[in-house]
């Protein structure tokens, strides 16, 4: 669960990055999460839902907005999909700098814009089906 006004927020682990250390250099051609919403219809409905959430993670203390947002907000997205109920983030500029040693751990913390009156119910921890998806695409330079 995420929630607004400096609320609770979604500390999340991308395991398995470290293993491509090993491989660099690569190149980072793509890297998104999907994060499906928890919705019940009745205490909780797709009405509820903010329109977007953002990213950050920790370096040194400090937390700072992940660079794919600063670069262009439309290229991070981070927008809710009502068709696949979920949202989409692009977090491909934060690997990479993961992968090239800039940034010390593969953690992100999600939460909500300071304005949004919302909470987030997100599905984690659950099945393939039904958690958190990342997907990456890379290519080596060797």
């Amino acid at each position: 669960m995420s929630q607004s006004k400096y609320g609770v927020y979604t500390r999340l682990a991308i395991p398995g990055l470290e293993h491509f250390k090993s491989e660099m250099p690569l190149a980072v051609n793509k890297a998104r999460l999907y994060i499906p919403v928890y919705l019940d219809q009745e205490d909780y409905t797709e009405d509820m839902v903010p329109d977007n959430l953002l990213v950050r993670y920790d370096s040194a203390g400090i937390k700072r907005i992940l660079s794919d947002y600063i670069l262009q907000p439309t290229f991070f997205d981070g927008t809710y999909s009502k068709v696949y109920n979920q949202y989409e983030v692009n977090i491909a500029s934060f690997v990479q700098q993961y992968l090239e040693g800039d940034i010390t751990e593969p953690e992100i913390e999600i939460f909500l814009p300071e304005q949004s009156s919302r909470n987030l119910i997100m599905k984690a921890n659950r099945g393939a089906d039904e958690g958190v998806r990342f997907e990456f695409t890379y290519t080596i330079l060797k």
